[in-house]
């Protein structure tokens, strides 16, 4: 598969800066002809570093963006200092207070590969901590090198390209089944004003979920490249692709890394087991699951039909109609538990369990569709990554017989040009 992969996209890394660090790489930047710098409140830049970096300091501006003016670099960094910055330029108490540097890397973009679509693993590391270490070195030593740095924040995802597996279906119509998707607890949903309605409303054409420790976000990749970068040279590789986002922010990364560290630490590279292959599918499986859920979507109908055709008891054959049917009626999860309490609450999520079990997702297609089945994407893509690796070692496996069965008749044609006496 090109485009269909589950990785991550981006992850962002960051050091600890004192005063002084921060007025000298600012200088730094100034003078490296690549970059551009923006200001968290827009004003006129000197052109002179030196005064560039006493105009700065005599503002009370905290943050401070920098990009390349080669926007597909995949590298951009942000400076924050303390606070009150102004007296920074006159030997203030306000000189030892920390500052610091974050910089968020697209992994892809920053190994040379011109690429917003498929996602990296952990196969770029390597590549993208040298070409790090190359950069970091013509701008300042005060950048160091990628070691020193901690993890901020990781966008894991997995991108459905729905050609890729076999699903005859639009992007457009999946999303509308995935905005009635589970909101699980402790998540709410992102939302924003809307000018027309005059009131706050989830995003449009994405499901969007936060906490103070991961936000998860699904949306058709397309439609937002075409918003945000409509010159793109992935868009039109981008039209029938749904993305999975989780982005595991500090919190989440903190509570993590203290689970994975050991009395031998010897030889770990904690972004590196961060960023691994088996984390990143960890991450992913886990919040789709929890959200989207299982299960493939049928019409309430076709859905009717597979659940009576388990033959359960009565009680529970009606539990799970009853569950599907609500979920229908009140077109979401979310807003079918609202509507109940108590033991009732307590049988339906079980239900939702139970309809998962025997392959049947919660969320209904509508009948005007006229689409009876869609299967669920996640499940459709292990399927054919696993599909792919079978054939991938069942073809290795042939291969090493085919040349083990050469070694074989060379050593019997030897054997009968050269007799042994």
């Amino acid at each position: 598969m090109n485009f269909s992969s589950i990785g991550f996209h981006t992850f962002t890394i960051s050091q600890r800066l004192t005063t002084n660090e921060a007025i000298q790489l600012l200088k730094a930047f100034k003078v490296y002809e690549d970059v551009y710098i923006f200001l968290s409140n827009p004003t006129r830049i000197p052109p002179d570093a030196d005064a560039f970096a006493q105009y700065l300091f005599s503002r009370r501006t905290r943050y401070y963006y920098i990009k390349y003016k080669n926007a597909h670099r995949g590298i951009s960094w942000m400076i924050t200092t303390a606070s009150d910055s102004p007296g920074y330029m006159n030997n203030s108490p306000a000189e030892n207070k920390p500052c610091s540097i974050k910089v968020t890397i697209n992994p892809k973009l920053l190994a040379g590969i011109t690429d917003y679509i498929t996602a990296a693993n952990e196969s770029y590391l390597n590549v993208v901590e040298k070409n790090f270490n190359l950069e970091a070195g013509k701008i300042s030593p005060i950048l160091k090198d990628f070691t020193s740095y901690f993890l901020n924040r990781i966008d894991f995802c997995v991108n459905f390209e729905l050609r890729e597996l076999d699903i005859n279906c639009a992007v457009d119509l999946i999303m509308k089944l995935i905005q009635k998707a589970d909101i699980p607890n402790h998540f709410e949903e992102w939302t924003e004003y809307h000018k027309t309605s005059k009131r706050q409303k989830p995003c449009e054409n994405s499901f969007y979920l936060k906490n103070a420790c991961v936000n998860i976000n699904c949306y058709g990749k397309y439609s937002q490249l075409q918003k945000k970068y409509p010159d793109n040279p992935s868009l039109k590789d981008a039209v029938a692709v749904i993305r999975f986002e989780v982005q595991i922010k500090y919190l989440k990364i903190y509570s993590v890394s203290q689970a994975m560290k050991s009395p031998d630490m010897s030889g770990f590279n904690l972004i590196h087991a961060l960023l691994s292959d088996e984390f990143s599918q960890e991450m992913v499986t886990q919040y789709y699951y929890k959200t989207i859920r299982r299960g493939d979507y049928y019409t309430l109908k076709t859905a009717r039909e597979k659940v009576k055709r388990f033959n359960f008891n009565v009680n529970k054959n009606d539990r799970l109609i009853e569950a599907l049917e609500l979920v229908n009626a009140c077109r979401g999860i979310p807003k079918a538990q609202e509507t109940l309490q108590g033991k009732e609450l307590e049988d339906f999520r079980r239900s939702l369990k139970d309809l998962e079990t025997i392959g049947i997702n919660p969320v209904t297609i509508p009948q005007n569709w006229k689409i009876q089945h869609i299967p669920n994407l996640l499940d459709t893509y292990i399927e054919k990554i696993e599909s792919e690796r079978s054939k991938k070692k069942l073809e290795q496996f042939r291969q090493e017989a085919f040349e083990e069965y050469v070694r074989d008749c060379k050593k019997y044609k030897k054997s009968w040009l050269h007799p042994v006496s």
